[in-house]
């Protein structure tokens, strides 16, 4: 009887609370971006949901409110433009509650549909910006903008706050801006959504982490930094080759590259390229083989050139030095087919067709091959509707339209090295933000690498690949002369 009476009074206890408790109308949530699609995630019933749900549980964790929603709620992108979102802020109660009690014909008004009156109201509005608009139109404090510089800053975002009681008081107004900056040395390997900025896990972390700042009094943060990793697209040929495999990230120190594999440190390192004319005519005439003075001839160029590049395998005790040829392309055919610059030489060039491009390890020929340019291949798909979902074979919409595209590859390598077939597929020039190399030896795919100028992180899919050979392949393949 006892334990039948503690019961009904704890029942009773639980619902006398949740009828006590403040109720707090989510009046408006709304965003609004001038910039990538990256908000659009909230169009997502998925995301809202789980949203939704986390702003209700820090509601209810910093205000002791809890959230209710009109019948008419929705979420979705605010047409408006930033200068009249910043209006509609100023007092947004009174257009809210004119509209929420509508006049019907006996000229009385409507109730809302709940007998349970709001105490306040809640309005959100979060807006993504083009950064350079923002960067040149805020007045930040200095060590926070040379913060910003040390990393790579892609997006800004602004979230605005208010909730007003149900006698228009403003029980809070606060505004939040959010950088977000990627890494400069990337730990991922794939290619990063042209329209998106984070993956939807990351996403929802960034709204939780600003919202959780917003709803905390005791809070007063105005501007936070976040660091994210990209979205990251899906596709046919590297997601699918990558996944569970391990990755493994270089350290740039003093000039070389430092990496673990088989129990030991690899150091790689690089040297400045250079050039070195090569004289056609007269008493300078420059000795080439007569395989490459045809080559020369069939390219119909004017000048020609011996681009150099030494290298080191450190550990190895190897030294390295690569030799490609090209003929110089001058400003009047810049745009042409097959131009592309080199940024450390400044040259604009087009590499010579056939195998005239050589590894020399010492004085000994190691690899001899031919560099084709601007190469598509129509089996390699990246997927513009999908995110890959990192170690998982699953995938995230974000389009109800399928985009594949056919991989296109700034440059291939292909020949001999060793004595055995080699290629590498270069997507994106040296020094981009995302430059992927697809390494094959003895006709197997043995290695994914990603960096900017060098190779930063990368998977090796053939683990009895000596480190010898790898080395030499992430030397040519991440070479400034491609």
């Amino acid at each position: 009887m006892f334990n039948k009476c503690l019961l009904i009074i704890v029942l009773i206890f639980q619902l006398t609370t949740a009828i006590s408790q403040p109720i707090l109308e989510a009046a408006n949530i709304s965003f609004h971006t001038n910039a990538s699609k990256t908000l659009r995630y909230l169009e997502s019933q998925a995301i809202k949901s789980r949203f939704l749900t986390s702003v209700d549980s820090m509601a209810n964790k910093f205000l002791s409110y809890k959230i209710s929603y009109p019948t008419n709620f929705s979420l979705k992108e605010n047409s408006v433009a930033p200068k009249g979102i910043y209006s509609l802020l100023n007092n947004p109660l009174e257009p809210y509650l004119a509209n929420k009690f509508s006049g019907k014909t006996n000229n009385k008004l409507e109730a809302p549909t709940n007998n349970i009156q709001p105490n306040a109201y809640l309005f959100l509005d979060i807006m993504e910006l083009p950064l350079m608009y923002v960067l040149d139109n805020q007045n930040w404090d200095s060590i926070f903008v040379k913060q910003l510089n040390e990393k790579n800053n892609i997006a800004y975002y602004q979230f605005n706050l208010k909730i007003q009681g149900a006698n228009k008081q403003v029980l809070v107004d606060k505004k939040l801006e959010l950088v977000l900056s990627r890494n400069k040395q990337t730990s991922v390997i794939g290619f990063s959504h042209p329209d998106i900025n984070l993956s939807a896990s990351s996403f929802l972390i960034m709204l939780e982490s600003a919202m959780t700042i917003l709803l905390d009094s005791t809070n007063d943060t105005e501007l936070l930094q976040i660091t994210a990793q990209p979205a990251i697209l899906a596709d046919n040929f590297i997601q699918p080759n990558i996944r569970n495999q391990l990755k493994t990230q270089t350290v740039l120190k003093n000039g070389i590259i430092q990496y673990p594999r088989n129990g030991e440190n690899q150091f790689l390192r690089y040297q400045e390229p250079n050039y070195t004319p090569i004289v056609l005519k007269g008493k300078n005439k420059t000795i080439i083989s007569a395989p490459l003075n045809e080559a020369i001839k069939d390219a119909k160029g004017t000048d020609y050139l011996f681009l150099k590049e030494e290298s080191r395998d450190v550990l190895a005790d190897k030294n390295y030095s690569l030799q490609t040829v090209a003929s110089i392309a001058y400003p009047d055919i810049v745009g042409e087919n097959g131009l592309l610059v080199n940024k450390k030489i400044g040259l604009s060039f087009r590499f010579i067709a056939g195998a005239h491009h050589y590894l020399f390890q010492d004085k000994d020929t190691i690899a001899k091959f031919s560099i084709a340019t601007n190469m598509i291949d129509g089996n390699n798909r990246k997927f513009y509707h999908q995110l890959a979902i990192p170690n998982d074979s699953m995938t995230v919409s974000v389009s109800s339209i399928d985009k594949p595209v056919k991989q296109q590859y700034a440059y291939i390598l292909y020949g001999e090295l060793n004595g055995k077939p080699f290629k590498i597929l270069c997507s994106g020039l040296n020094g981009n933000y995302e430059s992927i190399r697809e390494c094959y030896f003895n006709n197997k795919l043995v290695c994914i690498a990603q960096g900017n100028q060098y190779p930063e992180v990368f998977t090796v899919l053939e683990n009895t690949i000596s480190p010898l050979i790898l080395n030499q392949l992430l030397l040519l393949g991440f070479s400034s002369l491609f």
